[in-house]
This record gives structure tokens, sequence and C-alpha cells, in this order.
């Protein structure tokens, strides 16, 4: 108590240094570098992000290239509290703030690109997916809940991709193509470009394709002993987890007149993944155990249309979004068949191969509108009211199939044999409704209050059906339906133009669900009482006071947040010998300090740092799932306490047209527990540091960049036995990051 106290302290003396002479540092600089104004729609209407009383990380496209932000995995660097849980390539968990998803669950950060929600379940093959930032206008993190706005799975916050539009009367033409290799493993390629046409005075088209390529870096190995693995084991791969990504987006501005205009986009993505960057404990690093190389698919459309008119007293804006996105997980379920059998035989001598395949496609399907009317002009009293609905169709079809091991249960069970273990087909419907409102009031030219709340209701209806020798009795279909309320309410102060202090309260919520059935009856299983076939919505009430400031005519930026997040009815996967379900397992409460720091003390260089300290904790047990590993007093997983980064870049005119830029950049992550099964010390996944570094020079239109990432080649654990996937008996698996990669990116870009 006495720690956070000390932090609290200190958080709350930076209105002071706000209010500091400017003058005092600017007279000692030599040159001055203002921060450009970022304008963001974080509150679904334009406004300068330091007006904005929320803690959100704003980067422009110029910005991110400049701080060699390449996709989505590259963000969690450089933004406080943002933690990217990648298992695999396109297969991705955010988690804001130590408000975290797992397995199988909706996540708890929403996904947007531009309009469109991408509310995909976090099953480890339909996880929020990997996007390129080539052509992107900025991209937005929102930090705390956003219930309000941007109703479910909004509990830590949002991520908001915006990408460029089409502009009218304007040739823009830019292309980028790079080179890479990773110690250890292959060579990468990138192919991207982006034009923008004018078709006449009121129409413009823009187009953006790319074709990537990304390194295996990991190897795989027959294991001829699950049970005591050998260096002589026969390396089968030796440049697993290859990926290659094609992206097309098609976009038009129609502007009839001067108050009318639409906005029409189509998205197109196709991953191919030829394993997964994973590691067994009990072998060399960046090495695993497989009969066969795993595969992944991932293909994705995404159509909207964004329309708008100007009322003069206020804006309509219209969404409308349809999402169709399919993965396919061919996956090693062998190490599971070799268990099952080493324990019903009672010992590990002699354990057939047992080839056994996990067949899991999964189509996720979506139909959203959104229509909102927000005012217009610079008045006391801004209003925004809306509606949004959405309709969700999630098919999830598992098969495990396995010859051998069938044979062996037929022939334990006295039944017919078959191939089929188990497979399961469910299909999941959900309907949403929602209206919002949110109201901001300037009492003085210093102080404004601002409130909103968000309607919702929710109906979600799951259809189980289950085959093969391990099916279970299950429930046909469950129906849970959920409505309620969302408020949000904040105060800012502005000490002057640049700088301010704000004071906030948002409440957010992640929609309740239903359950696969277990294989056996739940009073049959160890932990099978706790097993209901449906699940509650969490809530999440954040409490939060920060400033943001300019100071020292644009030299230096500041933006800090001191909160607390109580968490309740919190949803976790319970793990019984029979199948793991959901269930709300209890609450949790989270202390955090955040701050962003820029400098620029003279022209062309920027010094930057950021940081995050979490302290996420589980406060109180379901009583009804005590005993299945979770504690009060235990570390919520996932969530490191501390995060920090800094880094510099530099760019210095040659001469005319001739310009020399480089940057260097280190993260360091703290440690996280990855289960609560706190006893066994292969589920601590360990703190890492990451140090990146760029040089390059450009000429013109031209730009040549050689970038290095994770110089130091450290080893990078971002998962451990992640979903619950078959592991090797007695060991741990590792989704790993990459080792050390160099690439070569030659650019070009006319405006």
């Amino acid at each position: 108590m006495m720690h956070w106290n000390k932090i609290s302290r200190s958080c709350m003396t930076l209105p002071l240094l706000m209010a500091m002479p400017a003058q005092a540092l600017a007279d000692s600089t030599t040159a001055i570098s203002d921060f450009e104004e970022i304008i963001v729609t974080a509150q679904k209407r334009d406004q300068s992000l330091g007006d904005i009383p929320l803690a959100v990380s704003a980067m422009t496209g110029t910005d991110l290239q400049a701080m060699g932000v390449l996709g989505s995995a590259d963000l969690a660097r450089l933004t406080p509290s943002l933690a990217l849980v990648q298992t695999g390539p396109g297969q991705n968990t955010v988690s804001i703030r130590g408000v975290t998803s797992s397995y199988n669950l909706a996540p708890t950060v929403s996904v947007y690109i531009d309009e469109t929600p991408l509310d995909f379940r976090t099953d480890a093959r339909a996880s929020a997916s990997d996007t390129d930032f080539f052509d992107v206008s900025r991209v937005e993190v929102l930090r705390g809940p956003q219930g309000t706005l941007f109703g479910a799975s909004s509990l830590g916050g949002t991520l908001r991709i915006i990408q460029n539009q089409a502009v009218l009367g304007e040739h823009q033409l830019k292309a980028e193509a790079s080179g890479s290799t990773v110690k250890g493993g292959g060579e990468g390629y990138a192919a991207k470009a982006a034009v923008n046409l004018p078709v006449g005075e009121t129409l413009a088209v823009r187009a953006s394709v790319s074709h990537q390529k990304f390194p295996g870096y990991t190897k795989t190995v027959f294991p001829v002993d699950y049970f005591a693995p050998s260096a002589f084991d026969p390396v089968t791969d030796d440049e697993n987890g290859r990926n290659e990504r094609t992206f097309l987006r098609l976009a038009a501005t129609w502007q009839p007149s001067e108050t009318l205009k639409f906005q029409p986009s189509v998205i197109y993505q196709k991953s191919n993944v030829d394993g997964y960057n994973q590691s067994d404990s009990n072998r060399n690093k960046y090495t695993y155990a497989n009969q066969f190389t795993p595969e992944y698919t991932d293909e994705m459309v995404i159509l909207n249309l964004l329309a708008s008119k100007d009322l003069g007293f206020a804006e309509l804006i219209s969404s409308s979004s349809y999402v169709d996105r399919d993965t396919l997980s061919i996956e090693d379920y062998s190490a599971l068949s070799a268990k099952i059998y080493a324990d019903i035989m009672g010992t590990t001598d002699d354990v057939p191969e047992l080839q056994t395949l996990n067949y899991f496609p999964v189509n996720f399907e979506s139909w959203s509108q959104e229509l909102r009317l927000a005012s217009s002009g610079e008045q006391r009293l801004g209003w925004l009211v809306g509606g949004f609905f959405q309709k969700v169709t999630n098919d999830t079809n598992q098969v495990v199939e396995s010859e051998e091991f069938g044979a062996f249960l037929a022939d334990l069970f006295g039944i017919p044999a078959t191939s089929d273990i188990i497979g399961y087909y469910s299909p999941i419907k959900d309907r949403q409704f929602a209206g919002f409102a949110d109201l901001t009031y300037e009492v003085t030219p210093s102080v404004s209050i601002s409130a909103g709340l968000r309607a919702y209701d929710l109906k979600q209806t799951i259809t189980i059906t289950q085959t093969g020798l391990l099916a279970g009795p299950f429930t046909p279909t469950v129906t849970s339906k959920q409505s309620g309320v969302n408020p949000r309410a904040n105060i800012m102060y502005k000490i002057d133009e640049d700088a301010m202090i704000y004071a906030s309260a948002s409440k957010g919520f992640r929609a309740g669900g239903g359950n696969a059935a277990l294989i056996a009856p739940p009073d049959a299983c160890l932990f099978g009482d706790a097993y209901n076939p449906s699940y509650g919505s969490d809530t999440v009430w954040n409490f939060e006071t920060g400033q943001k400031a300019t100071l020292f005519e644009g030299v230096l930026s500041i933006n800090s947040a001191i909160y607390q997040i109580n968490w309740n009815k919190i949803q976790g996967l319970v793990r019984s010998d029979c199948g793991a379900f959901i269930a709300n397992i209890g609450k949790a409460r989270v202390r955090g300090i955040e701050s962003e720091i820029v400098l620029k003390p003279v022209d062309g260089l920027a010094l930057r740092a950021s940081f995050s300290y979490n302290d996420a904790e589980i406060r109180s047990i379901n009583p009804e799932v005590i005993g299945i590993g979770v504690n009060a007093g235990d570390r919520v997983i996932d969530v490191p306490k501390t995060n920090f980064s800094v880094g510099a870049d530099y760019t210095h005119e040659i001469k005319d047209n001739l310009q020399l830029f480089m940057r260097a950049g280190l993260q360091r992550v703290g440690s996280t527990p990855t289960s609560y099964t706190t006893d066994d010390t292969r589920t601590i996944r360990d703190a890492y540091t990451n140090v990146n570094a760029a040089l390059g020079i450009g000429h013109g239109p031209f730009q040549l960049e050689l970038q290095g990432q994770n110089l130091t080649n450290s080893f990078q654990v971002h998962a451990i036995n992640f979903g619950g996937l078959p592991v090797p008996p007695d060991a741990a698996r590792y989704t790993v990051a990459s080792p050390r990669m160099f690439m070569l990116i030659l650019r070009y870009s006319m405006n």
C-alpha cells in the first residue's frame, strides 16, 4: 500500500511541472521542433489529441514509419500498458492495462479497422489478425474501458487502425520493396504499393496492395519417444513458421456536393502459415517436436460504406460493414494421445506413434450498422447520439482423428473402431442492439465536464453437436440474453492552451455466452461441479486521473495517467479432466500508472520514453470454482508488472534533398505468470529485453533503410502452452519471437 501511495503522490506532482515557466528550457535550446497537432476520432468526432480527457496514444503514418512500426505486433514496444501475445503469425491477443483475455474467450480490447469492428473470439485460430501499416493514416490506442462509444469487448480499451482514404484532386504514389534474413532461419521479402487517382472533381479512388513472405525460424523434429527426447531425433523442417500474406484494399471518395460524402472500401487479406513459432522447454531453443508440420490459413474480406451529411447544426454519419473471415488450423495432437495411452497402460515404455490430427476450421461472419449524429462547430454544449446493430455468426468445427488411437480406444471399450476420437460442431449466433449518447459542457473557458451512456441488449445462441469415441452428454442449444447500461463521466481543467488535467470514471463490459459440453457428466469430472452451460458478462469500472502537456514552446511532451480498475465476474477458462469450459471465476483489481514522454531538444532529434506499471491481482474467487488453481492474491495472468521503452530518432540534412536518418530503441518487458497453476515454474514467462535499430538515407522521393530487430538475439517467450494445446509430457511449449533479424527496405513516394 505504501508503494502505491508513493506512486500516487509522484503522479500528482505532474500538474505542478506543467505550470513551470516555459522559458526556462526554451532559452537553452538552439532550435525548436514544435509537435505537430494530431487530429483523432477517439470520441467519434474530430478533436485535437491534446484536447481529449482520455488516455490516448496516437501515431500518424509518418510517425509509424519513422519509428519502425510495420504492423500490429510492433505497437506494444511503443505504447504504455499495451500487451500483445502473438501465438503464431496472424494470431494475436491484445490486452490493455492488465485486462487480459485467453483461449476461446471474446476479446477484452475491441479492434477497429476504420469504422469496422473486428470482435473475433480469441481461440488461437481466429484472434486479432495481423494488419500491415504501409498505407495507414494513423493508429489510435484508447486506454481504459470504452464501453460507452465502442460497446462490448472494450473492457481494457480500443485499438483503432485508420487507413488512408482516397483524396480528391491529388495524384499520389508510393512503393516499397524489402528483403530480410533471420538468424538460424530463412529469408523473407515484401513488395508493396499504393496509388491515389482523381477522377474528375468529385471522385477519387485509392488502391493499395502488398505481398509478403515472413521467414521461418523454428525447427521441428520427429519425436521418436515423447517421454525421452533425444538430440538425435530427426529434423523434419528447419524453417518452420513460414508465413506468406497478401493484402489488397480498394477505396473511393465520392463527394457530389460540399455537404455530402460517400467513402466505400473493400479489404482482402490472406495468410498461409507452415508451422508455428514454438519451442519445447526440454529441447534446444527454437525447436519443438511434431509428427507433421502444422498448417494455418486465414482469409478475410471487409466491406464498408461510410457516408456523411453536413446538416449545418450537426453531422450525420452512417457506417455499414460486412466481415467474412475463414481460418483453418491443422495441428498435431499426437502428444495428447501418447500421454493418454501411457496413463491407461501405466507405463511410458513402448508407446506407439499414435499420429493424431486436429482439424479446426472456423468461419466468422458479421453485419454491423451504426448511425450517429454529432453536433457541429464550437459551442459550449457538444453532443453525440447514435445507434448500433450487429449480427454475428461464428461457426466452429473441430475433429480430432487418429486411426491407431481410435483402434486402441475401441478395443479398450469394446466398441466398433473409428478414427473419430472426438469432434464438435458449434455455430454461435450473436445479435446486439445498442443506443448511445455523449454530452460535453464547457462550464468556463478552462473547465469542461462530460457524461455519456450506452444502453445495450444482447442475445447469443449456441448449438452444440458432439461426435466421436469420447463424445459426452451435452445441452444441444444454449441461449443467453443480457442487457444493461454503460456510463462514463469526466472533468477536464485546461491550465493553458498546452496543458490540462482530467479525472474520469468509465464502465466497460464483455458479453457472456455458452459452453461446449464436457466429455462426461459434470459430477464425474474433477472441477466439473463448476460447469454451467452458460456464463455471464464480466464488467470493469475504471477510475482515472491524468495530465497532458506540451512544454517549453514545443520541446517537451508529457502525457501521464494513474488509475484503478475493478474487474468483476471475470471470464476464465476452467480446466477439468473432462475438458475445458468458461466460468465467471471471481474479481480482480488493477492499480497502475503510465506515462509517455517525448523530448525534441534540437531540430531533427526526438528522444522518446514510455513506462507502465500494472499491479493486477485476483481479489476474490467464485466459491463454485475454488480449487481450480486460482486463489485470492494471485497475479492476473499475462500481465507484466513493469514495461518500459526508450528510443531516439535523428534526421540530419546533409545537403538539399539528401538526408541521413537513424534510430535506436530498447524495450523491457517484465516477467508474468501465464497460468494460475502457480506451483509450476514452467508457466512463468521470463522478462526480456528487445533492442532495435535502423540506419538510412533519403534522396528526393527515394529512401533506403537497413533495419535490425532483436539485435542482442535474446530468447523472447510470448506465450506458454497457449490455449491448452497438447504438449510433450513433462514439458512446456513456448511461443517465441524471432531471433536477430535484418531487413533492407527501399521506398519511393510521390505526392
